[in-house]
């Protein structure tokens, strides 16, 4: 019947009220994203570190948004897609104004540089200045 769960259609803005948002929901995911990870899945681990980097940015949490942008950065490169980690670090992580000033954006930045330069020192020296 059309009033069953299975015939509801939401929309987007629908979809975002059911979201959680409390500080914390993140951090479930944060442990399929690790088991994730492990296995060498990094397209569903990216897809879950989407999940994680918009619970974030609906619950203000700066410093954690950051990781995650960096986290979804990196997770495009060791999938072998540095189009992907350009285009998404210019045309999403970017239009956050306080990323601009984080060291992890510089780092997203320089990681993605050294790779598409295929400078093999740049990315090593990027990869040290932040240990």
């Amino acid at each position: 019947t059309p009033d069953t769960p299975a015939h509801i259609t939401l929309d987007v803005a629908s979809a975002e009220e059911l979201m959680v948002a409390t500080p914390y929901a993140h951090e479930a995911i944060q442990k399929l994203l690790s088991r994730l990870i492990t296995a060498g899945e990094y397209h569903s681990a990216l897809y879950a570190q989407g999940a994680i980097s918009k619970l974030l940015e609906t619950s203000d949490s700066t410093i954690t948004l950051h990781r995650s942008y960096l986290a979804e950065t990196i997770l495009q490169l060791a999938s072998g897609d540095v189009v992907a980690a350009d285009k998404t670090f210019m045309e999403v992580h970017l239009q956050n104004s306080a990323y601009l000033r984080a060291r992890e954006c510089k780092l997203a930045e320089d990681l993605i540089r050294a790779i598409k330069g295929f400078d093999e020192e740049a990315l090593e020296a990027a990869i040290g200045e932040n240990r």
